[in-house]
């Protein structure tokens, strides 16, 4: 078939965690200056510490989201020619690379849409 026989898109999931996860991201504390005191410097470790079992529990909550099917969600977005839907599926393949909530990029086709009005 000829390009202008069919559409080409990239398909791809992207996932969307319960707004209880996303809203609830930790935040690192704001280290002190070089020349901070020792106590503002040993509240800056604790909160570090703190922090960073906040990171683990954050973590684990978004593994547990993304494990659930619904959360995952199935877009396409349709380009006009088959180069430039392959040049985008490279481009997103590696700006998503490592970002838990996308997954499975793919190139795909569908016969052109012909509206017809009812």
């Amino acid at each position: 078939m000829a390009d202008n026989e069919i559409q080409w898109g990239v398909q791809w999931e992207v996932a969307t965690p319960p707004e209880s996860v996303t809203t609830n991201t930790p935040v690192a504390p704001i280290p002190p200056a070089p020349d901070a005191d020792q106590e503002l410097q040993d509240q800056y470790a604790e909160l570090l510490i703190a922090f960073e079992e906040a990171v683990r529990v954050h973590a684990a909550l978004l593994d547990e989201a993304l494990a659930d099917p619904a959360a995952w969600q199935i877009t396409v977005t349709v380009f006009g020619s088959e180069a430039e839907a392959r040049q985008t599926l490279a481009e997103m393949r590696r700006v998503n690379n490592g970002n838990v909530l996308t997954r499975n990029f793919q190139l795909v086709t569908s016969p052109p849409r012909s509206w017809t009005p009812v």
